[in-house]
């Protein structure tokens, strides 16, 4: 992804959001923000109580992030496992 991609650039980051605006954020699922924000209080805040607008606090979004592990690099194994999954017909070729 490159910057252009993303809806917010870094220096323009607003403090908060609304749901779908996290997801896009973070990559993290609808559910999965459900179940983190359970487990991390201050995560989501109400806008006009109760009933209000849900926003997502996005400083604790970026901590959550920073605490994921460094993920492995993709492998050529994985890719073509990837490439059946997809339905694709040819093989990824990995160079």
């Amino acid at each position: 992804m490159t910057t252009n991609d993303r809806k917010y650039p870094p220096a323009f980051r607003p403090r908060a959001g609304s749901i779908p605006d996290a997801v896009r954020y973070s990559g993290i699922g609808r559910a999965s923000l459900y179940k983190e924000a359970a487990r991390r209080p201050g995560l989501f805040r109400k806008w006009n109580g109760e009933n209000g607008k849900t926003l997502v606090d996005f400083n604790i979004l970026d901590s959550i992030l920073d605490a994921l592990p460094v993920g492995p690099a993709e492998t050529k194994k994985s890719l073509n496992r990837w490439s059946r999954r997809a339905g694709n017909v040819t093989k990824l070729e990995v160079t």
